[in-house]
């Protein structure tokens, strides 16, 4: 059994963390994720092994967060409207711009 503390739980991932980051140098999207994240075959996830230490633990199972809501707040809909138009409002933001002539002169 790990220790209930979390500052010793996550000093006992700096080893192992390290260890990836010197041979993953730029390491592929998939690589990432399953080093951050991890799964049924990638079990030493950092996200997964403190989700296995909160269950051991008897801490409150993590909550996946949505970025908007409040802890304890239950969702609703509403605020998901929101969210998707401010993404919508946020690609049209990042269109690149057409030039249609091109402006000469000097100063």
């Amino acid at each position: 059994m790990t220790s209930p503390d979390f500052c010793t739980f996550i000093d006992s991932l700096i080893p192992g963390h390290q260890a990836w980051l010197s041979v993953n140098l730029i390491p592929t999207g998939r690589q990432f994720f399953d080093h951050y994240i991890g799964d049924d075959l990638h079990t030493g996830g950092l996200l997964r092994q403190y989700e296995v230490w909160r269950m051991e633990h008897g801490y409150t199972q993590v909550r996946p967060w949505n970025g908007t809501e409040a802890l304890g707040r239950v969702p609703d809909t509403g605020m998901l409207y929101v969210i998707s138009q401010l993404l919508v409002q946020a690609k049209f933001m990042m269109m690149p711009l057409h030039r249609t002539a091109s402006v000469s002169g000097g100063l």
